[in-house]
């Protein structure tokens, strides 16, 4: 909880930029986006990803974060992975 609040936390500062969790270099989720993004998310189809305009974003602030933070949780399946 305390990655979610620091992410917030710093999007706060400067909400102009997309917040990623990252951890020895590799970014996790979730990922904040900008207001001014929201058209772009709406538009994605199907199983595309936010990565999509993240590589054309100018805007990107990171977040450290434990290797615990790197999990990604789309579907019933990964949750299940998860073992919880």
């Amino acid at each position: 909880m305390k990655y979610i609040k620091e992410m917030i936390n710093t999007f706060n500062k400067d909400k102009q930029y997309i917040i990623i969790p990252r951890h020895n270099y590799i970014n996790g989720n979730p990922v904040i986006f900008p207001w001014g993004k929201r058209e772009k998310l709406l538009k994605l189809k199907n199983d595309e990803k936010g990565k999509m305009i993240i590589s054309e974003a100018d805007k990107i602030k990171y977040v450290s974060v434990s290797k615990d933070m790197l999990i990604d949780i789309d579907t019933k399946e990964d949750y299940k992975k998860l073992g919880v």
